[in-house]
């Protein structure tokens, strides 16, 4: 629970920093990254879903991958928000 409140609360912060440097808000984005070496924390598939869900409600887009290459100047341009879930 302290994760999802943890996830939230970073999650709203980033809109509203996106909010104040944003010329034209459509429908924000967030990008959630959750790849691991090793040990892999069984709250990670938990916590994609709690943000997905948190995304349909807040009328946000959630993308989730676990491809370190989707951090790059042209595809970080399109988020509002980055999350690193249990990385």
């Amino acid at each position: 629970m302290r994760l999802i409140v943890a996830i939230a609360l970073f999650v709203a912060a980033g809109f509203g920093l996106y909010a104040c440097f944003a010329k034209k808000i459509d429908k924000p984005r967030v990008l959630v990254f959750s790849a691991t070496k090793g040990f892999r924390h069984s709250s990670i598939g938990v916590g994609k879903l709690a943000l997905l869900k948190l995304g349909s409600e807040h009328n946000f887009t959630v993308d989730t991958t676990e491809d370190a290459n989707a951090f790059n100047e042209d595809n970080l341009k399109k988020y509002a928000a980055v999350v690193f879930l249990n990385t």
